[in-house]
């Protein structure tokens, strides 16, 4: 591997030129995390020292087994897992930087696209399994070079815990209240792009922020504040979750705080100094399992929301944004079959009906996904189309009818490994690797199929994050590309998904949103 640096006024930063052709600035700190559950510092450049080694990838924050990757390992082939990097609640907050070495020598300014991963903000990291090698290589064949980031932020408890407590704590010391520190982590990530990206080629005024699943709803989340950070945004499965009440925010901080042994009569200092002192590993076992925890809402990043209203909700984006470039799976969530498949019919049905929030709607819920059928298959079905729809998929539609630039596609390339657990279905994460064009798909030993659902993708994202229309917006033409091999190609949208039914009021849009929720999330005994 041949270095490569970039300079700064008073800091020199070292990476590598891959065998690729791409320069990687890797493991960068942008923030430093001083307290537990407090905002991070920000980390300029020039801090960071006079030379800053950037050729391996930094700690990941702590965090439970992702059992949900371990089923994808098949398509991972010679990838480093992510899970062998170290961990660190304190020095997490680093990003990866992935540039044409040609393009960074020259000092050239290029589209950037900042990706944000997934994990229901419980799991993940912007590491190994997000390099940028292959994706940055080949947007450079194809005539639209772009700079690719990716970055880590705070999970879980870390990140994502609210209560009064904490709120009592800021304002003690004089300080504005934020909730969701993860999501400020983020910013701050977004940020040190904006100020330092023009050191490695790229150009800080022409950002797509991207992101799957939680990512997803992350990067909409920056793209609709009132903080101008991107140009445009690439959404895959995007999470639909309403904002949980203060209620159950600060339900859970109690449930948490209980599990230390401290008295409910502690004071809130006492509380928080008992969750400080919690070891990381037992902070994973104290998620129980838990696949989502929701942001809270936060009245200063929502400024422009009327009230606690879901990111399906908004009607229309800033008029900054450029466009948003928008995706589901045709499959989202098969790959929670093999679980629901161990119950019965009568099992499946009672747990469904004992998630439904609305007494009142729940035979309407079971009728319409067929979970009324004696036969399991298609109970099986129902259950799949409910939270594929419910919890993802509507999203597409919903921001896709916006009177603007907002162009969908749906993923339907199945996943044609034999050895594979959802062997053809198109599920939630089975893009992922495509996104960064791994050998598995997009090698010489790769299907022609998955190549050229690859080579699609690459296409697609290469055209919008350097500012092009990759196809018409949904609105004008109601056509949606999808994704799938030769099979692929501009469809008519048939917009005649089961949700549509359910939207006809906010209580009753709510009720399937939060069932589809409890259903992703359902803990099986």
């Amino acid at each position: 591997m041949t270095r490569i640096d970039v300079h700064s006024v008073n800091t020199t930063v070292s990476g590598f030129v891959s065998t690729q052709g791409v320069a990687n600035f890797l493991g960068i700190k942008f923030a430093e995390v001083t307290e537990r559950f407090r905002p991070a510092r920000p980390l300029p450049l020039a801090s960071l020292g006079p030379a800053v080694a950037a050729s391996q990838y930094g700690p990941r924050c702590p965090q439970p087994v992702n059992h949900g990757r371990m089923r994808r390992s098949h398509l991972y082939e010679g990838v480093t897992e992510s899970s062998n990097t170290p961990v660190s609640e304190q020095e997490c907050l680093r990003l990866n930087i992935y540039a044409p070495a040609g393009a960074v020598s020259a000092r050239a300014m290029l589209p950037v696209m900042v990706w944000i991963h997934g994990g229901g903000f419980v799991f993940g990291d912007g590491n190994s399994e997000y390099d940028g090698n292959y994706l940055v290589e080949e947007s450079g064949r194809l005539g639209k070079p772009f700079v690719f980031v990716t970055l880590n932020y705070r999970l879980g408890y870390y990140g994502f815990l609210s209560s009064s407590e904490l709120a009592a704590e800021a304002r003690s010391r004089g300080e504005e209240y934020h909730p969701n520190p993860g999501l400020y982590d983020q910013r701050l990530g977004l940020e040190w792009v904006r100020d330092n990206i023009l050191l490695f080629a790229g150009d800080p005024d022409n950002v797509t922020i991207s992101g799957q699943s939680a990512g997803a709803w992350s990067a909409l989340s920056h793209l609709v504040s009132d903080v101008p950070l991107c140009r445009r945004g690439f959404v895959m499965s995007t999470t639909v979750i309403s904002f949980p009440s203060d209620a159950e925010c600060q339900e859970i901080f109690d449930q948490l705080a209980a599990r230390t042994g401290i008295s409910d009569s502690a004071t809130g200092e006492e509380k928080l100094a008992a969750l400080r002192a919690i070891p990381d590993h037992k902070m994973s076992e104290y998620s129980d399992g838990a696949l989502l925890l929701r942001p809270a809402w936060d009245p200063k990043w929502f400024a422009g929301f009327p009230g606690r209203v879901r990111l399906d909700q908004i009607e229309s984006l800033p008029e900054r944004v450029d466009g948003l470039l928008i995706g589901s799976m045709k499959n989202e969530t098969a790959n929670i079959r093999p679980a629901w498949s161990k119950l019965s019919v009568e099992k499946i049905r009672e747990a469904v009906g004992s998630v439904i929030p609305d007494e009142s709607m729940k035979m309407e819920i079971v009728n319409a996904y067929g979970l009324d059928s004696h036969d399991k298959e298609t109970v099986l079905r129902g259950i799949v189309k409910l939270t594929g729809e419910s919890f993802f998929s509507l999203f597409s539609e919903k921001l896709g009818n916006f009177d603007s630039n907002v162009m969908v596609l749906r993923f339907d390339q199945p996943d044609t490994f034999e050895q594979s657990a959802f062997h053809g279905f198109a599920y939630h994460c089975f893009d992922l690797p495509f996104l960064c064009r791994f050998p598995a798909v997009a090698g010489e030993h790769a299907t022609s199929d998955l190549r050229e659902t690859t080579n699609a993708f690459t296409t697609a994202i290469s055209r919008f994050v350097s500012g092009h229309q990759p196809w018409e917006p949904f609105h004008h033409s109601r056509k949606l590309m999808v994704l799938d091999g030769t099979r692929g190609g501009l469809v008519d949208s048939q917009e005649n998904e089961t949700w549509h039914r359910f939207f006809t009021t906010e209580e009753r849009a709510r009720c399937l949103v939060d069932t589809g929720r409890l259903l992703m999330t359902y803990k099986f005994n």
